[in-house]
């Protein structure tokens, strides 16, 4: 973890933090008469620093170089996909649709749940049976026997309650400080986006559907920020789903150029480029990454030029003569 990354975390967690004792005391008021001048506005700036730092640390576990290329032949999950759940009463699964599959069976190991449907959406309705904590893995698989376990196996874990009040207690706090409606989506999917387990024994994966669905709102809307646009994309990659990343790196560029942000067009182009080399499209990946490594020269930012150079290195030998 970089050192500015680490102390813009702090810098989060310690506004949070007094936003949650303000909000707990006895005698509440209006939530923007709770903190001193400036506190809304510094933690605006911190929560920039810290979606925006370099690219190979905010995305940290974000991708996953052992992935093969994601194959749309199979009835890959959708969601919820490699997340922890939270605030769910029921669950419902989607995936991937098969050119010629007319029915799909749903299974959830670890329980004795499995459902045939025509379409590409099924429903668990009793959340209350399972374990929290437990990795539970879902397998779809079609008519014609195709099963998204040729693929990468993924699952969904459930929160336990402490861990979810944890959570709740920061996306509260985030809400009491009355951001504007994109700073706030931003805000409450990092606080998903970066949530690790209490306890150092337990693995867990982040909030990841959570942060998306956060996200979407915002997106749904018909929001032209594009930070909104590339962190949903960069959760997108960390879960797997590179194709849906990629759809939007594409918005967060075209905005970002819109808006005459050349760092957000260069965090774009380096995000398109990471979608490229994990499908093996070469020549576009290194495409991409020049046109990241060109914008940050114009910015001065030299370490992300030779960080880009050594990436490009790699990846040009790869690449069929023409």
């Amino acid at each position: 973890m970089s050192n500015k990354r680490f102390t813009s975390l702090v810098q989060i967690m310690v506004l949070i933090l007094g936003a949650v004792v303000t909000i707990s005391q006895p005698v509440r008021g209006h939530a923007s008469s709770q903190h001193p001048d400036g506190v809304s506005e510094n933690l605006q700036i911190s929560f920039l620093d810290f979606i925006f730092p370099k690219r190979n640390v905010r995305n940290r576990g974000s991708r996953n170089s052992s992935r093969a290329p994601f194959d749309e032949s199979l009835p890959n999950v959708l969601t919820p996909r490699n997340t922890a759940l939270i605030g769910t009463d029921a669950l419902t699964l989607q995936w991937h649709p098969v050119v010629g599959a007319s029915s799909y069976t749903v299974e959830i190991d670890r329980i004795d749940w499995e459902v045939q449907v025509t379409g590409t959406e099924a429903v668990y309705h009793e959340l209350e049976s399972l374990e929290p904590n437990y990795l539970y893995l879902i397998v779809i698989t079609t008519d014609e026997g195709i099963s998204s376990g040729l693929g990468e196996q993924v699952g969904f874990q459930i929160l336990p309650e402490t861990e979810s009040d944890r959570v709740n207690a920061q996306v509260e706090a985030i809400k009491a400080e009355q951001l504007e409606p994109d700073e706030e989506s931003i805000a409450i999917a990092l606080a998903y986006f970066e949530f690790e387990h209490s306890d150092p024994d337990r693995r867990a994966y982040a909030l990841n559907q959570a942060a998306i669905d956060v996200l979407e709102t915002r997106i749904q809307a018909g929001t032209e920020d594009s930070r909104v646009y590339l962190l949903q994309a960069d959760t997108y990659l960390r879960i797997g789903l590179p194709l849906l990343a990629q759809e939007r790196y594409e918005e967060a560029l075209a905005y970002a150029e819109a808006a005459g942000q050349p760092e957000l067009q260069a965090e774009s182009h380096w995000g398109l480029g990471d979608v490229a080399q994990g499908q093996t499209e070469y020549a576009d990946a290194v495409e991409h990454l020049q046109a990241a490594q060109g914008l940050y020269q114009n910015l001065g930012d030299l370490e992300q030029v030779d960080e880009l150079q050594t990436r490009i290195e790699q990846l040009s030998h790869l690449v069929a003569p023409s």
